[in-house]
């Protein structure tokens, strides 16, 4: 997989997440040219730039920088790994008492 596409499988993640849902959502909060953001997502190199990609990665924190540049590790940053709640390492566990019978 190469950045442009682990690009659209961020950005799809963060639709699917609800977190955007247009290409100008990204804009907006990137606070970026509508224009260069466009071609960065079309895989125009001169866009496509590791500046680009931490810029996005800054507006979205939840998108692990490393594996957008290099694909090693995670999607996700670790913090955000483990938003889910079938999760063991995100649950309390409360000890319990054990009764026995008298």
């Amino acid at each position: 997989m190469n950045k442009l596409e682990r690009l659209k499988k961020a950005v799809a993640y963060l639709k699917g997440k609800q977190i955007i849902s247009t290409q100008n959502d990204i804009v907006i909060k990137m606070n970026g040219n509508k224009s260069n953001i466009s071609s960065a997502l079309n895989g125009k190199e001169n866009y496509l730039t590791d500046g680009f990609l931490m810029k996005f990665c800054n507006t979205f924190p939840e998108i692990n920088y490393n594996w957008l540049i290099t694909g090693e590790s995670h999607m996700l940053n670790s913090d955000t790994n483990t938003n889910n709640n079938s999760s063991m390492e995100n649950q309390t566990l409360v000890a319990q008492p054990i009764v026995t019978g008298k």
